[in-house]
């Protein structure tokens, strides 16, 4: 469960972010999360609320946004999809594109980045 380590580099940036910038508390944490990143975000929820427990960051909102897929094709449309599928990879093998219907390719979508975190 790599989900435990990836927290433990947030709640770390996070508590620095935090203390660089004089706040005493951490109020909330927003990610976002590329789709082949491989991470489960309830166990990233799960493992974040235990590592943050007893700092100043114990009690804030963790809130995870999970971004779209961006594609590019043959052709060099680039388009953002939002997969249903849960297991991405495979998909990955058959994208086409939304405009023209060519096979497509993955363009990220491997992101973990701290977006925004409140303080006070």
């Amino acid at each position: 469960m790599h989900e435990f380590s990836v927290a433990s580099g947030i709640v770390e940036s996070v508590l620095v972010e935090s203390k660089k910038h004089g706040a005493e508390k951490v109020t909330k944490i927003v990610l976002e999360i590329g789709q082949l990143s491989m991470i489960s975000v309830d166990q990233l929820v799960f493992a974040l609320e235990i590592l943050i427990e007893g700092t100043a960051a114990q009690g804030a909102k963790v809130e995870c946004r999970i971004l779209p897929l961006k594609i590019e094709c043959q052709k060099k449309h680039v388009s953002e999809i939002m997969p249903e599928k849960k297991d991405v990879y495979s998909l990955t093998r058959r994208l086409k594109c939304p405009v023209c219907g060519e096979v497509a390719k993955p363009l990220g979508g491997r992101e973990c980045m701290i977006k925004e975190i409140t303080a006070e």
